[in-house]
């Protein structure tokens, strides 16, 4: 619990702070109990277990206090138990399910939030919508190459995490997104599509 307490609060005022999306993620759906929930839950905590192993290695972790240290393996210790744990209830036959329903979730996310961000409803759930569509298009290129839209699907996701966050956190009202331009962005690709194609021939 005390390895807990220090990370929540490093999560707010370090270099982990980009990790607060994927636990409050991860969280949500390790409260549901249905197997697609299961399954999403297993792939965020690994995604989540990954990126957090890949910053200990840095040298601003070596730079902290050694109880923070000590607070921060701890965190990561109980995330490890609980993998563990959901890795041997789950018992994945293959990846092809955990693709197939990785990518409806990305999908549905992505889907969710470009009709609230069209409608000019954008607030922080439309960015954190965004935010789990981009860190599950990352989790599904784990186990599949991303299509081109997908890609596109993701680097608009992350931009427009990021932006609705920073409109609301500075007082402004995110912008819509105008209809006719998305229109001209899905003409475009498909125009880049068919162009690329013929290129490639």
């Amino acid at each position: 619990m005390e390895g807990k307490k220090v990370m929540e609060r490093l999560l707010n005022e370090s270099y982990f702070r980009p990790y607060v999306g994927i636990i409050r993620c991860c969280q949500e759906l390790n409260m549901e109990t249905d197997r697609e929930s299961t399954i999403l839950s297993y792939h965020c905590l690994k995604y989540l277990l990954i990126n957090i192993g890949n910053s200990l290695k840095s040298n601003e972790y070596e730079l902290l206090e050694e109880n923070e240290q000590d607070g921060i393996l701890n965190y990561v210790g109980q995330l490890n138990d609980d993998f563990d744990n959901m890795q041997k209830s789950l018992r994945m036959k293959n990846e092809d399910e955990a693709s197939t329903v990785i990518e409806r979730f990305a999908n549905n996310q992505y889907n969710e939030a470009l009709r609230d961000h069209e409608a000019g409803n954008a607030n922080l759930l439309t960015a954190s919508k965004y935010y789990n569509s981009k860190v599950f298009y990352d989790i599904l290129e784990q186990l599949q190459p991303l299509n081109d839209d997908e890609q596109k699907r993701r680097t608009f996701a992350a931009e427009r995490s990021i932006s609705i966050t920073n409109d609301i956190n500075s007082g402004k009202v995110p912008s819509a997104i105008p209809h006719e331009l998305v229109k001209f962005i899905i003409i475009l690709t498909i125009i880049l599509s068919y162009y690329l194609s013929k290129v490639q021939r």
